[in-house]
């Protein structure tokens, strides 16, 4: 083959492998919310259970701190308020209007990767993972190995049942919700409840110490595992929410503190320690380009 040929094929095997890489919506239109437009799509944006939309439409009205967040699969709480600190204050308070048709039926990460792309091609987006050592919760047994009445391993013979995409609830439900894979949260008799089918320990670690940031009365920090467990698990653990769980949720809580919570029904605690964290940083982004 001609060199010159040669180099072609090579950067069109070259392009097609980086078009691979980093999947694309099909077309996409990026707009501001006009003030007061009620969020929408947001079960879609959650970075536990978000996914691909049915109907090959992605829709959703968001700040653009929780794409930002879906896109980089970022499911530690902690890191919401570093992140939301490097934005500039235009893109701290604004909200945006995407919708983009999607070709073929892409999995999650797959759709996280074409937010990820608008992202980088419309706003510009350039980061960055700033590693250094700060303040962590260890997640240990409160009495070594002696797992509370909460916390069981998932039986291997015991498949559950998938939660269909684009069914979260927009609010935290004030009854139990079907007993489905992942983490689940709802509220009852005043107590807040984190239920969680067939997840691993580190998951259950990342949802503990959002728990405990958010609504258990604690410090908002990155939770290490270091229980010694492994594989997948099942646990309910339901605690008195130092701040209202949501919108219906009752003024006063009744029920333990987080921390007795997770003692008692999980045989588990919270010790602070000092850790090496990875954190997301936003180094440049731009207002979006015309559709």
């Amino acid at each position: 083959m001609h060199p010159v040929f040669r180099a072609l094929a090579s950067v069109l095997l070259l392009s097609a492998a980086c078009a691979a890489q980093h999947p694309s919506f099909d077309v996409a239109s990026i707009r501001p919310s006009p003030p007061g437009t009620r969020n929408k799509g947001m079960e879609l944006l959650s970075p536990f259970t978000g996914g691909a939309p049915k109907g090959g439409l992605f829709s959703a009205n968001a700040p653009l701190s929780v794409y930002i967040i879906f896109a980089y699969h970022i499911t530690d709480s902690s890191q919401y308020r570093p992140l939301f600190a490097s934005l500039p204050a235009w893109a701290q308070s604004g909200t945006y209007d995407i919708e983009a048709r999607i070709d073929g039926t892409p999995d999650t990460d797959q759709v996280r990767a074409m937010v990820r792309s608008l992202l980088e091609e419309r706003f510009k987006l350039a980061t960055h993972l700033d590693t250094r050592p700060q303040p962590v919760y260890a997640l240990v047994f409160d009495k070594p190995g002696h797992p509370g009445p909460q916390l069981h391993p998932h039986p291997v013979s015991s498949a559950c049942t998938e939660r269909p995409v684009g069914t979260s609830p927009a609010a935290i439900p004030t009854s139990a919700p079907a007993a489905t894979c992942g983490t689940a949260l709802y509220q009852h008799d005043g107590r807040l409840h984190v239920r969680m089918i067939d997840e691993s320990i580190e998951q259950a670690a990342i949802s503990i110490g959002g728990a405990a940031g958010f609504m258990g009365g604690m410090e908002s920090r990155s939770v290490v595992n270091q229980t010694g467990l492994t594989g997948q698990f099942d646990l309910d653990i339901e605690f008195a929410p130092e701040t209202p769980a949501g919108p219906g949720a009752p003024v006063e809580s009744t029920g333990p503190t987080f921390e007795d919570a997770l003692k008692s029904q999980l045989g588990l605690k919270l010790v602070k320690q000092t850790g090496t964290v990875s954190t997301l940083v936003v180094d440049h982004i731009e207002k979006p380009s015309e559709n």
